[in-house]
């Protein structure tokens, strides 16, 4: 088969998506689907509605700024594909046009997919820009146009200063980069925003310095290995995000005894098989990292949804959302209640069931009782929310029960 610059590019890309697709398709199974995203995705549109028709007294006194951030952050990322692999130094790096034509097909994708994130961006952001600004839908349209230019342009200038510096200096030189269109983009949208002629104005001056730049881009000597560097990092980026949380990182620092429960000192008083499996449960879940860290995000998630809901919204995610999170819970004991130490010893299944009641009781109530007492502020002020302290107790007391019963947590019947 005869390659052309534009078969070439078109392989990489479709093996690029396939990647993605693949990587994504890995991490959104059924389970996902089902216990997180719907939900989301109902309750988050549910609520956006509602705004719209009407608009929560927090949603006129936001500061223009504020509204601004979620397209500064996006314009920051920057990125430009390049598809270029280490193997291309074999053929590529002798055909400089080939070379060429590679940058400038991923240039004119990075530009689509940029034009594609930013519409979607202004999107969401559409109620804060309307109900909160004030804009019109051409007022949106240029400050979409201004945000996608002055992304491309700040990631043609990172690809460009990419390489060149290491350790603190690029650490500065990032920073820096970072501190300057940061400025040159609120000062823009703030100043122009009251006049789209200007921001239109200031757009395509954004767009001619973009150009500008990617001209040099493709003049530029010596760039092919922080190129093939930057690429691998983009190609792997979606793997990246959907594993990080479940990775295991290297401590920066190794310790003794661990922080939490360093004398590994009794929690409960009794002892029997139950019990103890529980308080080894709970040792385990609050020693690592990992765990702490996706039962903060959980409940930070649940609470903003909480504060952003209408009352009895929020008290029925204070019911529902404690069930994910035991669900979860659930799918980490069995993996914990297989670990080498466990299996070796014969426990009951009665031992077994209450260990799994137990530290799931725990381990889930401080969260339940938060989520009770913010719903009950909402509904009634300060008296409301210590009567819902009792009632989260019982309702999850109750839940937790229920869920054993329903989610057998018995791992050894194989």
């Amino acid at each position: 088969m005869k390659w052309t610059k534009w078969g070439l590019f078109r392989s990489r890309l479709t093996g690029s998506w396939i990647k993605s697709f693949k990587a994504w398709k890995l991490a959104l199974d059924w389970t996902v689907w089902v216990y997180f995203l719907v939900p989301g995705i109902w309750i988050a549109g549910g609520t956006y509605l509602e705004w719209w028709r009407e608009e929560p007294s927090w949603l006129m006194w936001l500061p223009e700024w504020v509204v601004l951030l979620p397209l500064l952050f996006y314009a920051l990322s920057g990125g430009l594909r390049v598809f270029l692999y280490e193997a291309d130094m074999l053929f590529l790096l002798q055909r400089k046009e080939w070379l060429r034509s590679l940058i400038r097909y991923g240039a004119l994708y990075t530009l689509l997919k940029h034009t594609v994130g930013t519409a979607l961006l202004c999107g969401l952001l559409l109620l804060l820009l309307v109900k909160s600004m004030g804009l019109n839908s051409y007022t949106i349209f240029v400050l979409g146009l201004f945000t996608l230019v002055m992304k491309f342009g700040i990631g043609v200038i990172q690809n460009m200063l990419y390489g060149r510096w290491k350790g603190l200096q690029k650490l500065g030189m990032e920073l820096l980069l970072s501190l300057l269109t940061s400025a040159v983009y609120m000062t823009a949208a703030l100043l122009l925003l009251q006049e789209p002629v200007w921001l239109l104005a200031a757009a395509a001056a954004a767009a001619a310095a973009g150009a500008g730049l990617f001209r040099r881009k493709l003049r530029m000597q010596g760039t092919f290995a922080a190129d093939v560097e930057q690429e691998r990092k983009a190609s792997a980026a979606v793997t990246e995000i959907l594993l990080t949380p479940v990775m295991e990182k290297k401590p920066l620092v190794k310790l003794d005894r661990p922080l939490v429960f360093r004398r590994s000192g009794r929690i409960f008083r009794k002892s029997d098989a139950g019990t103890m499996l529980a308080e080894m449960r709970i040792k385990a879940f609050l020693r690592k990292f990992a765990h702490v860290r996706l039962w903060v995000s959980f409940f930070s998630v649940s609470t903003v949804a909480t504060l952003a809901s209408p009352g009895w919204l929020g008290l029925l995610l204070a019911v529902t959302l404690p069930l994910l999170a035991a669900s979860w819970l659930h799918q980490q004991w069995k993996e914990w209640a297989k670990e080498p130490f466990l299996i070796q010893f014969k426990w009951e299944d009665e031992a077994l069931r209450k260990g799994a009641s137990l530290s799931g009781w725990l381990l889930l109530l401080p969260g339940v009782i938060w989520l009770f007492m913010l719903t009950g502020w909402l509904l009634g002020g300060l008296m409301m929310t210590v009567l819902m302290v009792p009632a989260g107790i019982l309702y999850w007391w109750v839940s937790n029960k229920l869920l054993n019963t329903i989610m057998d947590p018995v791992t050894n019947k194989e």
